[in-house]
């Protein structure tokens, strides 16, 4: 049958119509997914961008693991979803249709990374407050979301913060055999190297740190916002004060606002002996954030040392504008005081410091020092508590062998704390030379110069050389003692700032010698001329 001629035509013009405007839904679709994509990977930039900067600036910041640079740091994570699986899958989709790999590796990086601080956070928090160091939320939710970025791989970084986290929970099992399975397997992608930096740098692992950051020098695949500071905090640790001023100066090109890689760089100037720099970089620091007591802190010593009291005072009693409670500037005014002749004031800021409950373990450091001549069984109690407070930390084991060696003679106990602090931290000269001044008053003298040995290997800290003299002068041996007297000129010469050259019984052995009687005279006269060199700062 023949069909009508008007229907023919109608279906002809229909299905024209059809076809043309299939690909015309399609484009549509087509161009809302290229506008969600593109809308992605805005959002994308944007987050990584905000977090760099978030954790450049917690990374420079001493207390990186403080509950504020946490929070802060995790605020931006959640802002952004990537905590959780809709919003990681999200950020990832504009990885496929635009080809950018990396996006998975730094995402992964960036939470990772605030959860190895968290995990810090919580095992200092153990002992001043255990019922908060179990609250286990957010490093949860961390850890888990760290896991759905790749499910099918195992990564290094993340088994180590499983591991921490079972003996955060007292799974010591679980933790030990977790931390097997990490160790065999190997960080090779720039961002594990990274990561893995960063877990050594909060157990306070500086040299093992400054070596994987160094490796990653010549890479862009991690910003150098983030690597800079860490590189300049782990140069720092190590005695590499030059090399961790070009650091922070890096640092600070790139984060020109931030108040604490002004501190750090002034920090570094202090230790080089370039005082003027530091001053500049202190004021700098202050002009950027008028509050920050390590600034005003660091420029009191200054003009402290310089003998500028007027200055000094001033400085130590901004930190107490804006800290009250700080005891360690009360100390550092007290003694300006006495020094001006006024005794009484002086004695009512001793009374206050020594009188006042303290649960800081800076403050207790200070308060040791100040206690450690009249009341050393007091400033040990102290130390003691300070350890307790942070156990991870060689620092305050080093303090109180300190302690034990130079003010209560107990050098077998002060071997054995000096002996931890160098198991953390292999390339402490200081603390290995300590521990040969302990060894050489019982009569250990191979000991003692074995660790004199492994202590002067490289360049030294002026201390540290002056430290040496005294044990080589405390052997009666005569290439011992010319070994003593070269050391000293070693140590004065690079400024170190002996307050009692003739006083000093370790030197005794050398008081006959002339070339010991030539050193103290030309560095008399250096002070009687006011070439004092300005005092180390404290650790």
């Amino acid at each position: 049958a023949r069909r009508h001629p008007k229907l023919i035509s109608t279906s002809a013009v229909a299905a024209v119509l059809l076809a043309m405007l299939v690909p015309i839904s399609w484009m549509a679709v087509q161009s809302r997914r290229d506008k969600e994509r593109l809308s992605v990977l805005a959002n994308y930039r944007e987050f990584s961008a905000q977090s760099d900067e978030v954790l450049s600036a917690v990374m420079a910041d001493p207390d990186r693991q403080s509950e504020a640079n946490i929070s802060k740091a995790t605020a931006v994570l959640n802002r952004y979803g990537v905590l959780t699986n809709e919003g990681i899958d999200r950020m990832l989709s504009c990885q496929y249709a635009f080809g950018l790999v990396p996006i998975r590796e730094e995402i992964r990086r960036q939470i990772l990374q605030v959860a190895i601080l968290e995990a810090s956070r919580l095992s200092t928090l153990r002992l001043a407050n255990p019922e908060a160091a179990k609250d286990f939320t957010r490093l949860d939710q961390l850890i888990s979301a760290a896991d759905m970025i790749d499910e099918e791989t195992e990564y290094r970084a993340n088994l180590f913060l499983k591991a921490k986290r079972a003996q955060l929970a007292g799974e010591n099992s679980t933790s030990a055999a977790i931390v097997d399975k990490a160790r065999s397997i190997e960080a090779v992608s720039d961002s594990d190297i990274y990561l893995e930096a960063v877990r050594l740098i909060t157990e306070f692992r500086t040299d093992e740190a400054l070596a994987l950051l160094t490796s990653l020098a010549d890479r862009g695949s991690v910003p150098t916002t983030l690597r800079w500071p860490l590189l300049g905090e782990a140069q720092f640790h190590d005695g590499r004060f030059d090399d961790a001023k070009i650091s922070f100066t890096k640092s600070i090109e790139r984060a020109p606002h931030s108040a604490a890689l002004y501190v750090k760089r002034g920090r570094c100037h202090f230790e080089l002996m370039e005082g003027d720099s530091a001053i500049r970089d202190y004021k700098k620091a202050i002009e950027l954030k008028p509050d920050d007591r390590r600034a005003w802190a660091q420029l009191g010593m200054i003009y402290h040392n310089r003998r500028q009291y007027d200055d000094a005072l001033h400085c130590y009693e901004q930190v107490l504008k804006y800290f009250p409670e700080r005891l360690w500037p009360r100390i550092q005014r007290a003694k300006i005081l006495r020094k001006l002749g006024k005794s009484d004031a002086a004695d009512v800021e001793f009374e206050t410091v020594m009188s006042a409950d303290c649960d800081d373990e800076w403050e207790l450091v200070e308060r040791a020092k100040a206690l450690r001549e009249l009341a050393p069984e007091a400033a040990l109690k102290d130390l003691e508590k300070a350890s307790q407070l942070k156990p991870d930390q060689p620092f305050f084991l080093q303090e109180r062998a300190e302690l034990l060696a130079f003010h209560l003679g107990r050098h077998q106990e002060s071997i054995e704390l000096f002996t931890e602090v160098i198991d953390k931290q292999p390339n402490n000269e200081s603390a290995r030379i300590d521990r040969g001044l302990s060894h050489v008053r019982l009569g250990n003298i191979e000991s003692a110069l074995e660790d004199a040995k492994a202590a002067m290997t490289g360049d030294n800290a002026p201390r540290n050389i002056y430290q040496a003299a005294c044990l080589h002068a405390l052997i009666d041996r005569k290439p011992n003692q010319q070994r003593a007297v070269t050391l000293l000129a070693a140590a004065l010469r690079k400024g170190y700032d002996a307050e009692n050259l003739r006083g000093d019984p370790d030197l005794q052995s050398l008081h006959h010698r002339e070339d010991f009687t030539a050193i103290v005279e030309v560095f008399e006269i250096g002070e009687r001329f006011g070439r004092r060199p300005q005092k180390r700062p404290n650790r």
